[in-house]
């Protein structure tokens, strides 16, 4: 029961955050949905891909 109360608390609270944080972008476009407005650096973007292969 703990695991779930963990899994449940720790999830809203990343919810809450990224919310509360992300709330007054603007992410009207594909541009600045998929590139973050053109804010993330190469280094970071070749980095998530890597990531996302392993």
């Amino acid at each position: 029961m703990t695991a779930v109360f963990s899994f449940v608390a720790f999830t809203a609270n990343v919810a809450a955050i990224s919310w509360r944080l992300t709330r007054k972008d603007r992410m009207d476009s594909s541009e600045a949905y998929f590139l973050a407005g053109r804010s993330l650096t190469a280094w970071v973007i070749a980095g998530l891909l890597i990531c996302t292969e392993i």
